[in-house]
């Protein structure tokens, strides 16, 4: 999930209006939704009054970037790659069920579960409830073919992926919920006390990974090596969960701020620089806006 100059006569594929003049952005692909009803939108960093709807992936949870020219996307519980060129969307046939998709180029890994198909009935004919094993698997864009790499009784999900196709993800094979990576097909546990909530981020050079860590104060924005997992704040106390990282170091994330008097807060958008300290609010339109990806 990093930032790359993408002109942004890419930013109109799939997208109802936008600019239509050759220059550099960052690109940000977001989830929003309100009543019920979810959709993908995309936007420029910089210029978060950029944001549009992205018209071709029409009820699309989440989404993440494969390259410069693809993006993988969850529609109910199927995947569809969209083509940030022509526009066009190509569903992904797989016997696995994916879900919250991470990749880079044709590997894409994601946590997932085998479909167990027309539920088992009680004597009533009601359906028995079915506990599904989530473990992670590798799925092959080019031949189709699904591995999988992680099995056991542990919910393995959340997969974050740095641009080399390092892989780290959200497990409670220790007892809680920890962060752990994937080296050469072998789990590694990288944090204790990781408090985690939400999912976490890795960044491109697969050296930081970033997450929402619940304390007293609310869920702060942590930081940890995933060399050697000590846990350090990032920032002064910033308040936030589901971050995606930059190559500059900037973090979008999301947070629940007041819209309106007479109404609940609700999750907005926003980033954070490092460099000055600063977090700056992207979204402000009262309506639910998470699961920011960053362009590759």
């Amino acid at each position: 999930m990093r930032l790359f100059g993408l002109t942004a006569a890419l930013l109109v594929a799939g997208c109802e209006g936008g600019p239509e003049q050759e220059v550099d952005v960052d690109l940000l692909f977001f989830s929003r939704a309100l009543n019920g009803a979810n959709e993908l939108r995309a936007a420029l960093v910089d210029e978060p009054s950029t944001a549009k709807t992205v018209d071709a992936l029409a009820g699309a949870t989440s989404a993440s970037f494969l390259d410069t020219e693809r993006v993988i996307a969850t529609v109910g519980i199927d995947l569809v790659v969209l083509s940030l060129t022509d526009n066009s969307v190509t569903p992904v046939a797989t016997d696995v069920v994916m879900v919250g998709p991470e990749g880079v180029g044709d590997v894409v890994i994601s946590a997932g579960y085998v479909d167990p198909g027309e539920p088992e009935l009680t004597e009533d004919g009601e359906p028995i409830g079915v506990e599904l094993d989530f473990d992670l698997y590798r799925l092959d864009l080019t031949t189709g073919a699904t591995t999988r790499l992680t099995e056991g009784p542990s919910f393995d999900a959340a997969v974050t992926v740095a641009d080399d196709g390092r892989v780290f993800y959200v497990s409670d094979a220790s007892g809680q919920n920890e962060l752990w990576a994937l080296d050469d097909g072998t789990p590694r546990q990288v944090t204790t006390g990781a408090n985690l909530v939400g999912r976490a981020c890795v960044s491109g050079d697969g050296a930081t990974l970033v997450w929402g860590q619940a304390t007293a104060d609310g869920t702060v924005l942590v930081q940890a090596s995933t060399a050697d997992g000590v846990i350090r704040p990032l920032g002064t106390g910033v308040i936030g969960v589901s971050p995606a990282i930059a190559d500059d170091g900037r973090v979008v994330f999301s947070r629940f701020e007041p819209f309106a008097e007479d109404q609940d807060p609700v999750a907005e958008l926003f980033v954070y620089d490092p460099a000055t300290d600063i977090v700056t609010q992207l979204t402000d339109d009262g309506r639910i806006a998470s699961s920011p990806a960053l362009a590759r």
